[in-house]
C-alpha cells in the first residue's frame, strides 16, 4: 500500500507528519520558533513559520517554499520522462552522425552490476579504513541526460564562443599575432564547429602553454586530507602524486568529502570546483553545502521529484548561474550521508536515521525520506518543503561551458586555474585503484554506471618519474589528477590518478565553471 503522503512519509488523519513535525502549533517548541538559529557562514537562514495552511500556501505561491500534492508529483515525473525521451533522441541523432558505437556504450546499462530500485548502481569500492564499502553510481537515465547536455554544449555557438574567449583573453597580445588567433568578436556569428575548430587549432600549438598570461592565483594553503564524516586517511608520501607533486591548483583544493549512500556526486563535484575557484580568486578555502545545492537542483530548479538520485552536470551549472545562486556554508545545512537509507520502489525509508538538523521552524528536522532531503511538513496529502537557508552568501557560478575530452585541452584550461568537472563511465579498475591511487584501465573494461568528479590537475610520466621514482607510468603519457567524493580513505587520501588513455576512453564530458566570489 502506498504511503499517505506523496513523498513517502505517512501522515495521520489530523495532519501530523509521523516523521517528526506537526501541523499543530501547540506541539512546537515556542523558544525554537522564536529563534531561527545562527549561521557561522553568514547565510540568511529561513524565518520561523507558524504552520498555518494559509501561511504555507501563501509562501508556496511566492516560491519561497515548495508545495506538492500527488498530482504535482505525477506531473513532475511526467516532465522528467519527457526530458529523458528528448535526451535519448539527442544522443541517437548524434550517433547517426558518427561515433555511434561509443555513444551507445556510454548510455548502455551495466552488466553484472547491482541495479538499485531507482535505476542507479550500487558499487563496492576499496576503502583503507573499512576494507570495502558501497557507493552509488549513476544509471542509464542520468547518464543519458548528462551526455545529451554535453552534446548540446559542444554544439552551441554561444557555449563554444565562451570557451574560446576564455582562452583568447589569456593569450598575450604579441602571441595572438604570432598564433594568428582570430578575435572572438569575429566568431560571434560562426557555427559551433567553426569556433571549436579554431579553439582546437590553438590548443594543438606546441608553444601555447608558454604564451599564456596566466591569471594570478591567491588563497590559503590546502588541507586536502580531511574527510567530513569518517576517520581521515592521508595521501601517500610513499607512492601517491598529491603528496609529492606541486601541480598548480594543489594549494587551492578544499577538503575531500564523502557523498555516502546517495547518488549526489554532481553536487559534490560542482561544489568542490566552486570552492577551488573561490580560493583561486582570493576568497580563502570555503566549505560549502552540497546538501543545499542538491536540494535546489533536485527540488527547486528541475521540478520537484522526490524519488531517484542523480543530476546532470550541465543543467546544474547552468541553472545555478541563471538563478544567481549563492552557495551556502556547510554549517548552514550539513550533508546527510544517509547510510541507513532503504530504497523501496517509489520512495525511501530511514533516510534521516542518526541525522538531526533543526533551526527552529515547523520542519522538526531538515531531512526527509526523499532524494533531495528537504525539510518537510505535511498536512493531509499536501506536503511543503524548504531549505533552512533563505539565501546563501558564498560564491556563485557566473557561467559554464563545455570543452572536448582531450588531454591538451584540459591542460590549457587547468593552466589558467580554471575549475573543471568531468563525467565518465566508472570502469572496474576504478573501484580498486592500484597502490598509490593509480588507474590504468584495460581497453573495453566493463563499466558500472557513471560518475561526476572534480578534475584538478595532470602529471606527465616524465614529471612523475622525478616526483615519485618507481611509480607506474600512465598509459598515453601520464595521468589526470582527480579529487573524488568517496571519502579520504578511497584511492590516495581521496584522490585518484587516471591515465591519459583511460581518460580519453572513458570520460565523455568536461565542463568549465567560471565563478564570481
Amino acid at each position: 500500500m502506498a504511503p499517505a503522503c506523496d513523498d513517502g512519509s505517512a501522515v495521520d488523519d489530523d495532519g501530523a507528519d509521523t516523521n517528526g513535525s506537526s501541523s499543530d502549533d501547540g506541539g512546537l517548541d515556542s523558544e525554537l520558533l522564536a529563534n531561527p538559529g545562527e549561521d557561522a557562514g553568514g547565510d540568511e537562514m529561513a524565518a520561523p513559520l507558524t504552520g498555518s495552511r494559509a501561511e504555507l500556501d501563501a509562501l508556496a505561491d511566492k516560491g519561497v517554499i515548495l508545495r506538492t500534492t500527488p498530482g504535482s508529483i505525477e506531473m513532475a515525473d511526467r516532465r522528467h520522462a519527457e526530458r529523458l525521451h528528448a535526451a535519448e533522441l539527442r544522443v541517437r541523432s548524434a550517433a547517426s552522425e558518427g561515433n555511434g558505437e561509443r555513444l551507445a556504450a556510454i548510455i548502455a546499462p551495466a552488466r553484472n552490476a547491482q541495479l538499485t530500485k531507482e535505476g542507479n548502481y550500487r558499487v563496492t569500492i576499496a576503502d583503507a579504513e573499512v576494507g570495502a564499502r558501497e557507493v552509488i553510481t549513476m544509471g542509464p537515465a542520468t547518464t543519458t541526460l548528462d551526455l545529451a547536455a554535453a552534446l548540446d554544449g559542444l554544439g552551441d555557438p554561444k557555449n563554444q564562443l565562451a570557451a574560446y574567449r576564455a582562452l583568447h583573453e589569456n593569450i598575450t597580445p604579441a602571441a595572438r599575432e604570432r598564433l594568428r588567433a582570430v578575435a572572438p568578436d569575429s566568431l560571434a556569428s560562426a557555427r559551433a564547429g567553426v569556433i571549436r575548430a579554431e579553439l582546437e587549432r590553438l590548443v594543438a600549438h606546441p608553444d601555447l602553454l608558454g604564451l599564456l598570461a596566466v591569471p594570478p592565483a591567491h588563497g590559503a594553503q590546502p588541507v586536502p586530507t580531511a574527510d567530513n564524516s569518517e576517520p581521515a586517511c592521508t595521501p601517500s608520501a610513499a607512492s601517491g602524486v598529491v603528496a609529492n607533486f606541486a601541480f598548480p591548483l594543489k594549494s587551492k583544493l578544499s577538503l575531500v568529502k564523502n557523498q555516502g549512500n546517495r547518488g549526489s556526486c554532481t553536487a559534490f563535484a560542482v561544489t568542490s570546483a566552486v570552492e577551488t575557484a573561490r580560493s583561486v580568486g582570493g576568497g580563502g578555502l570555503p566549505n560549502y553545502s552540497e546538501q543545499d545545492l542538491y536540494y535546489r537542483a533536485k527540488a527547486e530548479w528541475s521540478g520537484l521529484t522526490n524519488y531517484g538520485d542523480g543530476l546532470d552536470v550541465s543543467s546544474t551549472l547552468n541553472l545555478a548561474a541563471s538563478k544567481g545562486y549563492h552557495f551556502a556554508s556547510e554549517s548552514s545545512w550539513p550533508y546527510n550521508p544517509a547510510y541507513s537509507r532503504i530504497d523501496i520502489v517509489g520512495y525511501y525509508l530511514n533516510s534521516c536515521t542518526g541525522y538531526t538538523f533543526n533551526i527552529g521552524t515547523i520542519y522538526g528536522n531538515y531531512c526527509s525520506d526523499t532524494a533531495h532531503q528537504g525539510g518537510r511538513y505535511c498536512i493531509g496529502q499536501t506536503c511543503f518543503y524548504s531549505s533552512p537557508v533563505s539565501a546563501g552568501t558564498g560564491s556563485r557560478v557566473s557561467s559554464a561551458f563545455d570543452i572536448l575530452v582531450s588531454v591538451p585541452m584540459i591542460k590549457v584550461y587547468l593552466s589558467l586555474n580554471k575549475s573543471l568537472v568531468m563525467s565518465f563511465k566508472v570502469m572496474n579498475s576504478f573501484q580498486k585503484p592500484a597502490a598509490g591511487g593509480y588507474v590504468n584501465a584495460f581497453p573495453f573494461e566493463p563499466t558500472i554506471g557513471s560518475h561526476a568528479i572534480h578534475l584538478v590537475g595532470t602529471i606527465d610520466n616524465a614529471q612523475l618519474a622525478i616526483a615519485k621514482p618507481g611509480a607506474p607510468a600512465g598509459g598515453g603519457g601520464g595521468y589526470v589528477i582527480l579529487k573524488n567524493s568517496w571519502g579520504s580513505c578511497y584511492g590516495d587520501g581521496g584522490f585518484v590518478y587516471m591515465s591519459y588513455d583511460t581518460f580519453v576512453s572513458y570520460a565523455y564530458a568536461v565542463r568549465v565553471a567560471d565563478v564570481v566570489n
